[in-house]
């Protein structure tokens, strides 16, 4: 595909992506403020079910595309990480991890729980399986399911990050050779969990915004260290400037209907 310029400065960022990418400008666009008070109740029979989150990787790279850090990964024949579930119809496997965040922490990271933002937002990309690869996939309305787990700041170091943070000085340029990572289980950095999550439809959060995710927010939020995540900030878009954020600011609902698969959530 073409190259896709945007970016997240004041003279390209998510004000302007409409201007070219006029889905951007859709709809059915993400991030969005889940609130919970409003959302709908769904029972146990949409729980989500998460396969082979916890079969260790044949191996694993760390790249730096320019826009966040993305981790990749290679799985034996029928290891790889699945999901199906909770509003999804079929199978849903495993592309790849990213990230989002601020310019500090008490910016947003992407989406919002009751008004509430986070320090960063970890995403965890799948692709339908009967469309056989990501790339066929991303011409579906529902080519893609992405789980989103927030973070906050606190004191303790998450020590799955920490393995992350400190490679990313290999990978400071986007130009960089990816960099091998020890291969963990996925579940290690992002919890297995079957209900306690938000789901709606929406887009992907960055150009070109395709309205094709549906959208599975774990409402319990993960811990790393504030130092941990200004450690994403140090490495640099395209243009050589630091990433010091990559979010997209919360797009309107649009009378969408957003679903809970929980008893009950006190935020």
């Amino acid at each position: 595909g073409r190259t896709i310029n945007f970016g997240y400065g004041e003279c390209d960022g998510p004000n302007t992506w409409p201007e070219e990418f006029s889905t951007c400008g859709g709809h059915l666009q993400s991030p969005i403020n889940i609130n919970l008070a409003k959302s709908i109740h769904l029972n146990k029979e949409y729980n989500l079910i998460m396969r082979n989150y916890d079969e260790l990787p044949n191996s694993m790279t760390l790249r730096n595309s320019g826009k966040t850090v993305v981790i990749e990964a290679q799985w034996s024949s029928g290891k790889r990480p699945i999901i199906k579930g909770g509003i999804l119809k079929g199978e849903y496997l495993f592309k790849e991890i990213h990230f989002h965040w601020g310019a500090t922490i008490y910016e947003p990271s992407d989406h919002l729980i009751n008004g509430y933002s986070f320090a960063l937002e970890m995403h965890l990309v799948h692709y339908k399986k009967k469309y056989g690869s990501f790339e066929n996939a991303k011409d579906h309305d529902d080519g893609l399911a992405i789980i989103g787990y927030v973070f906050e700041s606190g004191n303790e170091d998450n020590s799955f990050i920490q393995d992350i943070i400190d490679e990313l000085p290999n990978i400071l340029n986007p130009s960089d050779t990816p960099v091998n990572l020890t291969p963990f289980k996925i579940n290690k950095l992002a919890p297995r969990f079957n209900k306690d999550f938000a789901t709606y439809k929406g887009s992907r959060t960055k150009p070109p915004c395709s309205e094709i995710v549906t959208w599975i927010v774990y409402l319990k939020p993960l811990t790393l260290s504030c130092s941990q995540v200004d450690g994403f900030r140090q490495i640099k878009d395209n243009d050589g400037n630091p990433l010091i954020r990559n979010f997209r600011p919360i797009q309107k609902l649009n009378g969408r209907k957003v679903f809970l698969v929980s008893k009950y959530f006190f935020y």
